[in-house]
Parts: C-alpha cells; structure tokens; sequence
C-alpha cells in the first residue's frame, strides 16, 4: 500500500485531527536488533505507513477499553504488518494526554473487546469471514 508521505518534527509525526501525536519506537523498526528483554515485534511498512494506520484507528474510535488502546490495520485485514505476518497493530494509550501514542504489530488474540470486532464488522471495515477469523483469534 502507497501510505501518504507526512514528515516528522524531531522524531514525532504531527498532531492528527484528534490532536494526537505518533512517534514510532525505534525498537519496533523493520531495522531494529534490540535484543534486551522480551523480543520485539517490528514493522514490515515504513513509519509514515505506521502514523497512517494509527491514524485510521484514532478517526474511528478505535479504542479496546480493555487493552486501553486503539487497535487497527490496512485494507480490510488483508494486508501485512509486521515481519511474523501480523496484519494487526496496537496502539497503547499513552500514560499523559499530551504524549505521543506509540504502536507495534500484533496477532489477534491480544483483542480483549471482542465488541470491537463486530463493530468492525457492522462498518463494513471487514467481512464476516475475517470476524470469525478475528473471533476464533486466528489472524
């Protein structure tokens, strides 16, 4: 997918309709080899992609009371990620209003409102095919 060209500010995407800033974690970058800790998942599109997708999920009220995060993806789920074939992304919600939101891929059993996934549906944001799929916690 051809994600629109927006540039950073000192390593910060600008502020979104929502007054929502995005800075992508350098640990969660397709070219990241953080080894510290609990391995990382990373991103396979580039980080105007990554303001992008959160973005898409931020507009629509996205948010996964549960998770306390926005949850989202590309092209009706179809489209890949991150480099272990996540077609998922989580965005924790920051701590302080005014810091910028961070995300990284994930598979879908780290939804935890599965009403979010019907909300999904009933937009027509996804097929039923790919709810039971996001349902049975198999994408």
């Amino acid at each position: 997918m051809d994600y629109p060209k927006v540039k950073m500010n000192d390593g910060v995407f600008p502020a979104n309709k929502k007054g929502h800033k995005y800075k992508p974690a350098p640990y969660h970058g397709a070219n990241s080899h953080c080894t510290r800790g609990r391995r990382k998942t990373r991103w396979t599109i580039p980080q105007h992609g990554q303001y992008y997708v959160f973005n898409y999920a931020d507009e629509r009220d996205w948010l996964d009371e549960l998770a306390r995060g926005l949850f989202s993806f590309c092209n009706k789920c179809n489209d890949v990620l991150g480099e272990n074939g996540e077609r998922l992304a989580f965005f924790p919600k920051p701590t302080n209003e005014s810091d910028p939101w961070h995300g990284y891929p994930v598979f879908s059993e780290e939804i935890q409102d599965k009403e979010l996934v019907e909300k999904w549906n009933e937009a027509g944001e996804i097929d039923v095919t790919t709810k039971q799929r996001l349902l049975r916690q198999t994408i």
